[in-house]
């Protein structure tokens, strides 16, 4: 009976040892996807489908040096970029990418895009421009309050 109850308790041990191993493993799998499973992110590769299709479709009519082309892709440069960020940012902020922070980092994406195009044509003192970068640096730092 002694060895019976031996061979319970070392069998309850590795079953148990199993469990918080495998559990351990689900959660480091849930870290490490981390940001690919937010809303956010998921918002981001379906307005990148979007563009990487744009592009396509603009490249079949046009030529790479058109200003349509370059500014596609210049977007899916930027868009690439914010889901490249959205990968890094820490367990404890991965419940405020919401839909409505990739709204703001798509508006982001956009800003950028105009103040590229307004570089390209105005100086930096123009209106335009400067009003596009202030409210790209305002809308910087509101959405670096929201992971904060």
């Amino acid at each position: 009976m002694n060895m019976k109850s031996f061979l319970a308790c070392v069998s309850l041990m590795i079953a148990a040892s199993y469990t918080g191993f495998s559990q351990s493993q689900s959660s480091h799998l849930k870290l490490r996807r981390g940001a690919r499973a937010t809303p956010a992110y998921g918002i981001l590769v379906l307005r990148k489908v979007a563009v990487e299709t744009d592009l396509y479709d603009l490249r079949a009519r046009f030529t790479s040096d058109s200003e349509l082309v370059k500014t596609k892709r210049l977007e899916l440069t930027f868009i690439v970029r914010e889901m490249e960020r959205l990968q890094t940012a820490k367990a404890a902020a991965l419940s405020r990418l919401t839909a409505t922070y990739a709204d703001l980092l798509l508006r982001r994406v956009s800003l950028e895009v105009q103040l590229q195009n307004l570089r390209e044509h105005f100086t930096s003192d123009s209106p335009d421009f400067k009003r596009v970068r202030t409210e790209l640096v305002v809308l910087d730092r509101e959405t670096a309050k929201l992971l904060n």
